[in-house]
């Protein structure tokens, strides 16, 4: 769930107009739900059953990241590390240094693209065969990085090579779906 609480001022249409820190009148609170499609759950049971490691990255808050992937079937207690709070965690060398890093995880939280592109070129160096889902702005790099690369958007996805597996427009459930993928 997600909460923003709304406020007006009235501001002056002078020049040096600066924004408002004070004097805003309270309006009320909007809150949001977002929740997983419910064939997510069913997906996230197959990867389980067929030996296939979900990594969740988001940009969330570690504690909206936690409950989605507590929502989505990933874990009943996700370990969630946040890229924001601990970058060094998410820098190219250190990921090099500390393979095992990225097993005991299910979420990153705070993510950035970048990190996001070091996070599949270090699991792809512990020999991980990597497929990367997410909206195309996101994930565009590190879909390139990937071996299997999918768009949930109907947008561009900016992809620079071929790839085993490309879909656009399908629920994450069409996914998970059985790959034979050689390794380059």
């Amino acid at each position: 769930h997600k909460v923003i609480g709304c406020a007006q001022v009235e501001v002056p249409s002078a020049p040096s107009y600066q924004e408002p820190e004070s004097g805003f009148k309270f309006l009320g609170l909007l809150a949001f739900e977002d929740p997983a499609r419910p064939e997510v759950a069913e997906a996230m049971s197959y990867c389980r059953e067929s030996g296939i490691r979900v990594l969740m990255i988001t940009g969330d808050h570690p504690d909206t990241a936690a409950a989605i992937a507590k929502d989505a079937g990933l874990a009943d207690s996700p370990q969630v590390v946040s890229a924001e709070e601990h970058p060094e965690k998410f820098e190219e060398a250190w990921l090099a240094q500390n393979p095992d890093f990225l097993k005991n995880i299910n979420v990153v939280a705070r993510c950035t693209p970048l990190q996001k592109l070091r996070i599949v070129i270090a699991l792809k160096r512990a020999g991980e065969l990597v497929a990367v889902t997410g909206d195309g702005t996101v994930v565009a790099s590190p879909n390139n990085a990937a071996y299997a690369a999918r768009t949930v958007t109907n947008g561009t996805l900016a992809l620079d090579r071929p790839y085993a597996v490309v879909q656009v427009g399908l629920p994450f459930i069409s996914d998970v779906v059985p790959l034979d993928i050689d390794s380059p």
